[in-house]
């Protein structure tokens, strides 16, 4: 399932918007892991979860959303591993909603430029893909550059209207459409179709320029016990 939100819970949680592209910036053929990340970070208003066994991802929400749908789990006799070792699920929870408001993530880490950078991905349960509705929301990928400094965590995710103004003035060339809103008027959204080479070549470009990143989202780690 392509959640109907799919990245809208950003727009409200966050201010700012952020870099959208067509293709990771990190694949699972070049992912890292990130030492202790994994477990859950708050703040205020919002709550993640790195998990990377998917086994202990819950399998329902309290929205009644099937988390591990499409997982694809290897069984060798009694022993359940998931392929991509890599790999991190990721539950974000709105805390600022007054109702169930909890998202599933792929994420993919990885180094550009000396900076470690989280790729997500809305995870696919499969659930809606059949539907009219699921045959027209498109996936993306969102970028962020994040630093663990003992028990705080920051997020930072890579500006959209900064690059934009740049793309836009012919400051930089990397490869994007243009998109309009719904109703065609031209609101000058950028969407990055560059590939995963082009598309890392660039961001290490700008990984050390505070100006190219929203403001860090800070949180503080609940526990790690995952």
């Amino acid at each position: 399932m392509k959640r109907t939100i799919l990245f809208a819970f950003i727009i409200y949680t966050f201010t700012g918007c952020f870099l959208k592209s067509v293709h990771p910036l990190v694949t699972s053929e070049t992912a890292t892991t990130i030492q202790g990340i994994e477990g859950t970070w708050s703040s205020d208003d919002q709550r993640w979860t790195f998990i990377r066994d998917p086994k202990i991802i819950p399998t329902l929400n309290t929205s009644g959303v099937n988390f591990l749908g499409s997982v694809e789990i290897e069984t060798d006799e009694n022993t359940t591993v998931f392929s991509d070792e890599n790999i991190y699920f990721i539950i974000f929870e709105n805390l600022q909603s007054q109702e169930e408001d909890t998202t599933l993530f792929i994420g993919y880490a990885g180094d550009i430029g000396g900076k470690q950078f989280l790729d997500l991905s809305l995870f696919e349960t499969g659930l809606e893909d059949d539907t009219f509705k699921g045959a027209h929301l498109f996936p993306v990928h969102s970028f962020s550059r994040i630093s663990i400094n003992n028990d705080n965590l920051l997020i930072e995710f890579l500006k959209d209207n900064w690059i934009k103004e740049l793309i836009l003035n012919n400051q930089v060339r990397i490869s994007h459409e243009r998109i309009p809103d719904s109703f065609g008027n031209e609101d000058d959204q950028v969407l990055i179709t560059a590939s995963t080479p082009e598309l890392r070549k660039f961001v290490e470009k700008y990984s050390s320029d505070e100006r190219a990143f929203e403001d860090p989202i800070g949180l503080n780690r609940v526990n790690n016990e995952l």
